[in-house]
């Protein structure tokens, strides 16, 4: 998967867009839930739920997808670390 494992966090390339509706997903992030033939199930985290447009909402719902969650190419995203993970108190 590219170097992207299980776990990661990882955020949206600029410029990426959503492979069902066609909008822009640059900069969202969340953790690599797992993969399924090469491409990583990304759970969306709280800070990209909260600035999703409605439409990817109701749109989701009116077509029955998955808002939560998406299946990208290993190529459309790269791995962060989150603030509190770059220091260890001990």
């Amino acid at each position: 998967m590219n170097g992207i494992r299980v776990g990661d966090l990882v955020r949206v390339k600029t410029g990426v867009k959503d492979p069902d509706f066609d909008i822009d997903i640059g900069g969202w992030q969340g953790r690599v839930l797992y993969e399924t033939a090469g491409l990583p199930c990304i759970l969306w985290d709280s800070i990209t739920l909260a600035q999703m447009p409605k439409q990817v909402f109701d749109r989701s719902e009116e077509e029955n997808l998955d808002w939560h969650s998406m299946y990208l190419e290993p190529d459309d995203v790269y791995v962060i670390v989150r603030a509190d993970e770059l220091v260890n108190p001990y």
